[in-house]
């Protein structure tokens, strides 16, 4: 049983590591009045650590205390279903699936996805109303295996990263990779995870892989090729490109991009006493430069062939950033080279075209926000999306496949 949520001096310094943004104007008479958005969610398993070591207390948020900060309880309304669902029903009981010529096969999208109990447990029993209902990443995984069934022909998952909340994994034995991986996804036919990191997987328990140049000193790289049950782990490096179908002219790209977001990870990992800011940051910075000539490098050598490119961060983050002066954006935007990018971070499902995904457009491409998956919080509808993959390479009818918000995004 965790403790209480009261706020004393150890759980006060935690809560001061946490942005400012959005903070209540006086000072919080409790961890449940302090975190009260789904970004500051993230000060709660820092701040209830350092509680464990007060004497426990039960303490009732009062209605005054309500009536003032109460806004920053509720999670941001979930935009209306997709067109392309209805997110009522699972997706296999919708129709019967019938490919086009020339597909090869289907593949997932998913990001934001590793949700922990423990911690929701202190946001649902203090706020009153919970961010994230617990069942929602196991709703998901169902929808995932019923889609599965009905295709017979999903050959990967792309994930977009943020694995393993709150603060990633200890290590390859850690039981995370069990109860939040291979337990939760299993019964689909084997498919490899082409995975990247997010802000949470770079944290305190993982800190030599945010503030070590050195990639394999990454928990999350060192369980590359990895096999759970029917679920294998491919995360050779932080950032890669790797060739999902033999023969067909596809190549997935994963970027490192965390130092565009660094202020959500370099304060939980300078908790380590063999890290300091400057160490990681020059590290994210380090992991950006290099993604972003990757990039350029394989738009290049796909001149007239196809990309799925994967970051933790959605396009919008990219704007104005050019990391060794290179233009992510510009190389996104590509006129000889189809690409499909995907990001999360956000916790939502959503194509850019549909309005509700608050991304930049790389038009002529495209792009989808994929960051619903049921892990954190609910900025807007939760789910994965789904895709084709045709024998040319091409990647067609990328389609959401949305969670009922009763599942999700409501009080129990």
């Amino acid at each position: 049983r965790l403790p209480s949520a009261s706020v004393t001096p150890a759980s006060v310094g935690w809560l001061q590591l946490c942005s400012a943004a959005s903070w209540p104007t006086r000072k919080p008479t409790s961890l449940a009045s302090a975190c009260r958005s789904s970004d500051q969610l993230q000060c709660a398993h820092g701040a209830t650590a350092a509680a464990a070591e007060e004497e426990e207390e039960e303490e009732d948020v009062d209605n005054e205390d309500e009536r003032e900060y109460g806004h920053y309880f509720r999670p941001s309304p979930p935009p209306p279903p997709s067109p392309a669902r209805d997110s009522r029903e699972p997706a296999a009981q919708q129709r019967p699936y019938e490919p086009a010529a020339g597909v090869v096969g289907s593949f997932f999208v998913i990001g934001d996805w590793g949700y922990d109990t423990e911690l929701h447990e202190v946001a649902c029993r203090h706020r009153r109303r919970c961010v994230l209902l617990p069942r929602c990443q196991q709703a998901i995984a169902d929808t995932m295996r019923a889609e599965a069934r009905r295709r017979g022909n999903v050959r990967f998952v792309l994930n977009v990263g943020d694995n393993f909340y709150p603060q990633g994994v200890h290590g390859v034995d850690d039981p995370q990779w069990t109860e939040k991986w291979s337990d939760v996804y299993h019964g689909m036919d084997h498919m490899q995870w082409y995975s990247v990191y997010g802000n949470h997987d770079y944290e305190a328990p993982d800190w030599r892989c945010g503030c070590l140049s050195d990639p394999k000193q990454c928990h999350q790289v060192q369980k590359h090729g990895a096999r759970h049950r029917n679920t294998s782990w491919y995360m050779p490096s932080t950032y890669y490109h790797a060739r999902p179908l033999p023969g067909v002219n596809i190549e997935v790209v994963a970027l490192d991009m965390n130092a565009a977001d660094a202020s959500k990870s370099c304060p939980w990992l300078v908790q380590s006493e063999g890290c300091s800011p400057a160490q990681c940051l020059r590290t994210l910075a380090e992991r950006e430069v290099a993604s972003a000539r990757m990039l350029r490098e394989r738009v290049a050598a796909n001149r007239g062939g196809n990309l799925l490119v994967v970051s933790h961060y959605p396009t919008d983050f990219l704007l104005g950033r050019r990391p060794g002066g290179i233009d992510t954006i510009g190389l996104l935007r590509s006129h000889e080279t189809r690409i499909s990018y995907f990001g999360g971070h956000r916790h939502a499902t959503a194509a850019h075209e549909s309005g509700y995904a608050g991304t930049a457009s790389i038009a002529p491409n495209r792009n989808w926000l994929t960051g619903g998956g049921g892990g954190w919080a609910c900025d807007g509808q939760q789910g994965f999306l789904v895709g084709e993959i045709m024998a040319d390479g091409r990647a067609v009818n990328v389609e959401t496949v949305l969670i009922d918000d009763a599942r999700c995004c409501t009080d129990p």
